[in-house]
């Protein structure tokens, strides 16, 4: 199992976002709401959520993403014109 974002899941076509766009605007235009919304910015914003809190240990989900490489690092020496390539983990 690997999550996806949102936006992703979803799928919503150019026309589904401009249609629930244009609900918005017209619920704020006649009052029903205080603030008009942009979808796209309110699946980037629960995207950027989710991602952020699954990669707490504590999360439900945080077992299920990928282990994370071990850190390595590639040192370069040189001698006599002669140039070694060792890899160190860390």
């Amino acid at each position: 199992m690997h999550c996806q974002p949102l936006q992703a899941t979803l799928s919503t076509t150019a026309d589904d976002r401009n249609r629930l766009n244009a609900i918005s605007r017209k619920a704020f235009r006649r009052g029903v709401t205080h603030t008009a919304f942009d979808i796209a910015e309110i699946i980037n914003k629960f995207d950027r959520k989710l991602f952020s809190q699954i990669t707490h240990p504590g999360h439900c989900l945080y077992h299920r993403l990928p282990q994370k490489p071990p850190h390595t690092a590639v040192v370069v020496l040189e001698k006599d014109n002669l140039t070694l390539l060792s890899t160190i983990q860390y």
